[in-house]
């Protein structure tokens, strides 16, 4: 026998030809009842859990957080009678140079595709008066379209434009960023029109889910310096 062939020979191991037999020597482990396997699988189950579980705590907390009101509103730019808003408490400022807001939606919407089809949109920052609007564009399923229940203008650009808001802010799309569930949109501000007066009017206030105004609440010295 050549060389090779005699050290190959020698190298196989000395196992029984019966199948049956060596299952039952050597059993295959159970991926269902192999600890780590099963351990993994309690730690997944456990993390959902414990991820659905702050979702909710974090609802409940954030009942507690007071904020304006705005309404987001676009129209498609090939068909401007295609208009659509929003209602939205998650606006906010994130800087003056450049001037840039933003906001969050919630994908699949027609808002959101209108938005990323238009580029162009108008923040409506409601007053105390206006709370009838804001219903307006947060009730799913009315059977009238919101703008035919709230008097509102059209921009140069083709964006509705809602009557008696305290302020106008014009927009271009800044970016669009996917965080969690949510769509993150930022906007840079190429025009302001505040419509206040100048005693200033009560904006409009979310608070535990309900609407509230700061209008006859006492200012607690907000530009008094600590000591």
């Amino acid at each position: 026998m050549p060389l090779f062939t005699r050290v190959v020979a020698l190298s196989r191991p000395c196992l029984p030809r019966h199948k049956f037999w060596l299952n039952s020597l050597y059993p295959r482990p159970s991926c269902r009842s192999h600890p780590i396997h099963t351990a993994a699988a309690n730690s997944f189950q456990n993390a959902n859990t414990d991820t659905n579980s702050t979702a909710q705590e974090l609802r409940l907390a954030l009942r507690n957080f007071a904020s304006s009101v705005v309404v987001v509103t676009t129209a498609h730019p090939q068909n401007p009678s295609e208009k659509v808003g929003i209602t939205l408490s998650s606006f906010t400022s994130v800087s003056l140079k450049p001037p840039i807001i933003s906001f969050c939606v919630k994908p699949p919407s027609r808002f959101s595709k209108t938005l990323h089809e238009s580029n162009r949109f108008v923040v409506n920052i409601l007053g105390t008066e206006q709370v009838r609007c804001s219903r307006a564009f947060s009730t799913p399923n009315l059977p009238k379209d919101p703008f035919e229940m709230v008097p509102h203008s059209i921009c140069p650009h083709g964006n509705p434009i809602l009557n008696g808001n305290l302020v106008t802010l014009h927009c271009t799309t800044e970016r669009v960023l996917n965080v969690g569930d949510h769509e993150v949109w930022m906007g840079e501000v190429v025009q302001v029109e505040n419509n206040s007066s100048d005693a200033g009017d009560a904006p409009l206030v979310y608070h535990n889910r309900s609407y509230a105004t700061v209008k006859d609440i006492q200012t607690l010295g907000a530009t008094e310096k600590m000591d």
